[in-house]
């Protein structure tokens, strides 16, 4: 996961907010790094390990101005932006040249069979073929081809050679990772999720398709679909990844996480004497869940300002040092019959060791666990860890037992989870990757797996 965007106004005006704001508006999809291109003369480049906010704000020119005050006074009339999560790639964007061409490119997903990053990989197939067929169009056919069932990925890339300027975009045929199209009279806009167009105060246009390719430039917009395959978006879209503002495939993400908490009531019935929503992916859970329940909400369980995320810590120290410090406990919680409300539970160290620790220890009476997600049992197609998920081994036991059998394990009362039958029926049914819940790869090639 990490969030891109690309603008381009067709007459040449300034995009400098709209690319400012909404990358800002994605920043949910990356904290480890932030990134720009833009256009005026020539391509600009500007990256490192820091927010979005901390890259805009930075001194330029001996520190007379921001790097947005100099955006602001360069006036460039495209740009590409990126927020870094994915361990896979490096900090965008990524830039390739020669005497013909000048690109720089930001892609979003992960795919497999390559030593080097992600987008340095893509950027190099997509300059090579840009190269040799002098069309972005057939250059990118040929991305899709050679990077045929490799995994998930979506790209923004500028496009300048000596007589002219283009944003390329392409979503891959799986459709694994979400991309939007927006429009605001002649300024075009993609990003990850709507909420990134919101903050660029460009009016969402559609959805762009899986294998599909849209090339803006002087003349507007060109899209056309290139390859047709069976779709599977990732479901972790709704569970954990996309914002609750965003919008995918026609679904609203919150009403989503609402209705998955709502059917953990209808299945288990349980009342616990409050909700304690776990920040920040948990609250659409905790909101479904009290109005069906009409359990009421408590914030007793806060993040801390800059916790890191835990999702893809490996060490299992450092995930555990991490886990303990990442949340505190309001002591207003004791004696309570506290239910967390969660997207998912992966390792369980978060859970165990962290927060249903530090409610107990808060006083709580009682500690469930109520869960989005289905029970994770296999590993996701692009993990290279073999450390143990909590409900590893369990497939094929139903969602009671599975729950019984975790809750011992991480030391709470009571675990529930939703069946991924009803997961996949709330957010719009069809195909998903749920490799995580179901160990279905049929979207990789398997000589692929880094496990089998």
């Amino acid at each position: 996961m990490s969030g891109i965007i690309g603008v381009f106004s067709a007459k040449k005006k300034d995009v400098t907010d709209s690319l400012t704001y909404g990358l800002f508006a994605q920043q949910n999809r990356g904290e480890n790094g932030a990134g720009v291109a833009t256009i005026k003369h020539g391509i600009k480049i500007k990256k490192g390990y820091k927010s979005v906010g901390e890259l805009f704000s930075e001194r330029t020119d001996a520190g007379r101005k921001s790097f947005y005050e100099f955006l602001r006074e360069t006036k460039p009339y495209a740009g590409i932006g990126h927020t870094l999560y994915e361990k896979s790639s490096g900090l965008q964007p990524t830039e390739i040249e020669n005497d013909r061409y000048h690109i720089a490119l930001v892609m979003d997903g992960v795919f497999l069979g390559y030593k080097e990053k992600n987008d340095i990989v893509l950027a190099r197939i997509f300059f090579k073929a840009l190269n040799e067929t002098e069309d972005e169009i057939k250059a990118t056919a040929r991305v899709m081809e050679i990077l045929d069932d490799a995994g998930f990925y979506n790209a923004c890339i500028l496009v300048q050679n000596k007589s002219e300027t283009k944003l390329v975009a392409f979503r891959d045929p799986r459709g694994g990772k979400p991309l939007s199209l927006g429009k605001n009279n002649n300024t075009y806009a993609i990003a990850s999720e709507t909420q990134g167009l919101d903050g660029a105060q460009i009016p969402f246009l559609k959805d762009i398709e899986p294998g599909s390719i849209c090339v803006i430039d002087e003349e507007g917009l060109r899209t056309e679909k290139l390859v047709e395959k069976k779709h599977f978006l990732d479901i972790f879209e709704y569970i954990y990844f996309a914002s609750p503002n965003s919008i995918i495939q026609g679904k609203n993400v919150l009403e989503v996480r609402k209705k998955l908490g709502k059917r953990l009531f209808e299945r288990y019935g349980y009342k616990p004497n409050i909700l304690c929503p776990s920040p920040d992916s948990g609250r659409g859970c905790a909101l479904g869940y009290s109005e069906a329940s009409g359990v009421e909400i408590k914030e007793y369980i806060t993040k801390n300002p800059g916790a890191p995320r835990t999702f893809q810590v490996e060490d299992p120290t450092l995930r555990q040092l991490a886990s303990l410090s990442k949340f505190n406990i309001n002591p207003l919680v004791k004696g309570k019959r506290a239910g967390i409300c969660e997207d998912s539970i992966v390792r369980g160290t978060v859970m165990g060791v962290g927060t249903s620790a530090k409610l107990k220890a808060r006083g709580a009476k009682e500690v469930g666990v109520l869960v989005s997600y289905a029970p994770i049992s296999f590993h996701s197609y692009r993990s290279d860890v073999r450390e143990k998920m909590v409900a590893e081994g369990l497939a094929g036991k139903s969602v009671e037992e599975i729950g019984e059998i975790v809750a011992k394990s991480i030391g709470v009362d009571y675990v529930f989870y939703n069946d991924i039958s009803d997961v996949i029926e709330i957010c719009g049914g069809g195909n998903f990757c749920t490799d995580s819940a179901t160990g279905d790869y049929s979207f990789i090639k398997k000589k692929l797996l880094r496990f089998k």
